[in-house]
């Protein structure tokens, strides 16, 4: 119990100083970064090829901010004329959040395209050894202030609501299941599924954005982190919170919250709580979110299902995928009856 105490403690601080690396990145790990070579089973070192290079004076960023972080920052930019997201890693951050900046690259490449994933263009990567990188994403057209786009998270917490249905609701939780199948058969952990990582398009279509967590796996079927970055505990699964192992079906655990965080219009999940190394032991010992109000009785108990305590007894991405499209048949038969929510604080 003491040894799993202190790895919860070390994983929710960096150690600044922990790491002993040079300020730049060394020749030897551009050309890994390049190269198909792979390390091991813990690292998603596919390489990043030629053709997502992008040539420094075909991107063009502006100093508008879309979104920033204590590490990284999004402007406006145009690639080649066309509106993008422009990502970066301030120059002040330890050389390990750059690193892991540039696994994400390589993770979101190897995705690939998706109608549900967000379009990665490429990388200006011509200053790498130097720890500069421009990162070229897809922008979403619908925005709000200086977000990045209307997230889940921060559109149907709004005002507004976004004149969201029943329909609309599921519809969402179809789409994100849809595209987190596609993830796993593609054998990458996203361990960071949340409302706030997905972004609203026209016409209601959702795409999953920021991979900066996730891992690709090789010969195994789950992924142990070894570092120490801060974690999301609101979202973890108990074996993520116990032992940071992560697989698909931890990531189908951080669906079932995700869930709930679009039926209770973006509420903080366990907002009455703060982190302490009690809140593993209370998950264990059966701790669970309530019903969202404006979560069918069905739609709750599949986020029961999802948060499972054993791993083999949650479902999989394709078993969420199939569970929404024949809940979202039936839905839609009788949004006529539902009609669109309103708060009810």
């Amino acid at each position: 119990m003491g040894k799993s105490i202190s790895l919860l403690r070390r994983q929710f601080v960096l150690y600044r100083g922990l790491f002993k690396t040079s300020p730049n990145l060394t020749e030897n790990e551009i050309y890994e970064y390049f190269s198909k070579q792979r390390r091991g089973n813990d690292e998603a070192t596919v390489h990043f090829p030629k053709e997502k290079r992008i040539a420094s004076n075909r991107l063009i960023i502006s100093k508008d901010i879309l979104a920033e972080g204590q590490f990284g920052v999004v402007y406006r930019g145009t690639l080649d004329g066309n509106s993008v997201a422009v990502k970066t890693i301030k120059s002040n951050a330890d050389v390990e959040y750059f690193r892991a900046f540039m696994t994400e690259i390589k993770v979101t490449h190897f995705i690939g395209d998706h109608p549900n994933i967000v379009t990665f263009h490429g990388a200006v990567l011509e200053a790498i050894q130097q720890r500069v990188c421009h990162a070229a994403f897809e922008l979403s057209p619908i925005e709000v202030g200086s977000s990045q786009g209307i997230t889940i998270g921060n559109g149907i917490g709004s005002d507004s609501k976004m004149g969201l249905t029943q329909s609309v609701l599921i519809s969402f939780c179809k789409q994100i299941a849809t595209a987190m199948a596609y993830i796993a058969q593609k054998r990458v952990v996203y361990r960071d599924l949340s409302a706030r990582s997905i972004l609203v398009f026209h016409n209601n279509v959702i795409k999953i954005t920021d991979f900066g967590m996730s891992r690709k796996l090789y010969d195994c079927r789950s992924y142990v982190q070894h570092n120490h970055f801060p974690m999301p505990w609101r979202w973890m699964a108990p074996e993520s919170l116990r032992y940071l192992e992560f697989s698909s079906q931890s990531d189908v655990w951080n669906f079932g919250v995700t869930l709930w965080e679009i039926f209770s219009f973006a509420q903080l999940p366990f907002s009455d709580l703060t982190w302490s190394s009690d809140f593993a032991d209370e998950i264990e010992a059966g701790l669970r979110l309530s019903k969202p109000y404006h979560a069918l009785p069905e739609v709750f108990d599949w986020m029961m299902r999802c948060w499972e305590y054993a791993p083999e007894k949650r479902p999989n991405f394709l078993d969420c995928q199939a569970f929404f499209t024949n809940i979202q048949l039936r839905v839609h038969l009788e949004d006529n009856i539902y009609g669109a929510f309103k708060s009810q604080s």
